[in-house]
């Protein structure tokens, strides 16, 4: 469950970040390409859920 957690965590930060990106570059008339940024967006989260989960087992490792 704890991992589960962590998954939605990483995707809601990407997806806040790709909002303010979208925000800013829409009011400055700057077109985003969306498949490369879906293809990008993707693995950040998928390294960020990588990030948080390595941390924790680095954890158990130690006790």
């Amino acid at each position: 469950m704890k991992n589960l957690l962590k998954a939605v965590a990483a995707m809601a930060v990407v997806l806040i970040i790709n909002m303010i990106i979208n925000i800013i570059c829409d009011r400055n008339g700057f077109e985003i390409n969306s498949i490369a940024q879906t293809y990008s967006s993707s693995l950040i989260a998928i390294a960020l859920y990588h990030i948080l989960t390595k941390n924790e087992a680095d954890k158990d490792s130690q006790k």
